[in-house]
C-alpha cells in the first residue's frame, strides 16, 4: 500500500479492540499530504479521519473541564 507523507515510525496502537477484532491506530502524516492519505486507506478498505490539532480550542476545553469539575 503506498502511504504518502506517513511520518516515519509514528504509527501507535491505542489499546482499543472491538468485538470484530478491528484496532484503533494512531498515524503522523504531513499536513499537505493528509487528504491523500485518506484516500489510499479508503479506497484499501479502512476507516479514517484527519484531525488537526488547535492549542487554543485545547486549552479553553480544559479550562471548561475544570470548571465544571470544580462546580
Amino acid at each position: 500500500m503506498n502511504m504518502p507523507g506517513v511520518v516515519p515510525n509514528s504509527d501507535k496502537y491505542l489499546g482499543h479492540d472491538d468485538p470484530d477484532g478491528n484496532q484503533l491506530w494512531r498515524v503522523t502524516v504531513m499536513r499537505d499530504q493528509g487528504a491523500d492519505y485518506v484516500r489510499v486507506l479508503k479506497k484499501n478498505g479502512f476507516q479514517s479521519a484527519l484531525f488537526d490539532f488547535n492549542r487554543d480550542k485545547y486549552n479553553e476545553n480544559m479550562k471548561l473541564l475544570a470548571k465544571l469539575q470544580t462546580d
